[in-house]
């Protein structure tokens, strides 16, 4: 610990040396413009700029950290002028401190958006997917169905959580099931290996020709 703590004392020193800061001093100096020193709420600044923004609109908030959702928070009135959107299924930034139970906090708490009082928090479900088709969203509700849950995952994937199909606009195929491949080996080499599978999957569909969707909505050949 005291390596650490004097590793960020020379850190700090030799940043300021140079005049330059790096993404974390970013977020936390301005986390500390934007709270009162006392009890950690919304300061002036923070009070400004709330009432220039009509709202405050995250994506991806499943990966915020705790820093980000304060500095989130002291800009959009408390959280009232906040609309997040996230997926807990995606949260894959972990190793920066991003914590999925800041987003499971308020999908769990919040009340449906058809239940909500008048300017009460609310969730809103998005689970009709557009972009892809009915074979790929079985797969992803099958493998998400058996192995995600509170003890793995940190939630139960049930019926709200499971992807429904929206994408009418995609003709209709018969051949395109999907593919699961596992590729047993625990050897060294095992990315090249499995590089080597995919490089030789795509060639094989680069033969056959296999149709895939193009620009106009059509069907042609991969390329």
């Amino acid at each position: 610990m005291e390596l650490t703590a004097r590793f960020q004392e020379d850190y700090a020193r030799e940043k300021a040396r140079r005049g330059i800061l790096d993404f974390s001093d970013l977020e936390h100096l301005a986390l500390r413009l934007l709270t009162q020193d006392g009890d950690g709420g919304p300061g002036p600044l923070a009070r400004y700029w709330s009432g220039r923004f009509a709202e405050v609109m995250v994506d991806e908030y499943q990966d915020t950290n705790q820093v980000q959702n304060a500095i989130f928070d002291a800009l959009s009135d408390g959280g009232r002028r906040l609309f997040a959107v996230g997926d807990v299924k995606q949260s894959i930034y972990r190793f920066r401190l991003a914590d999925p139970g800041i987003f499971l906090e308020k999908y769990e708490t919040f009340p449906d958006d058809r239940e909500a009082a008048e300017g009460e928090p609310c969730r809103v479900l998005l689970s009709r997917n557009f972009r892809s088709r009915q074979p790929v969203l079985d797969a992803v509700n099958f493998v998400f169905g058996a192995v995600m849950s509170r003890d793995m995952g940190e939630m139960d994937y049930g019926g709200d959580e499971r992807l429904n199909f929206g994408a009418d606009y995609l003709p209709p195929r018969e051949d395109c099931g999907t593919e699961f491949h596992l590729i047993g080996t625990d050897a060294p080499g095992r990315p090249l290996t499995e590089a080597r599978f995919v490089a030789r999957r795509i060639r094989r569909l680069l033969e056959e020709g296999y149709s895939v969707t193009d620009e106009a909505g059509g069907l042609r050949p991969c390329r």
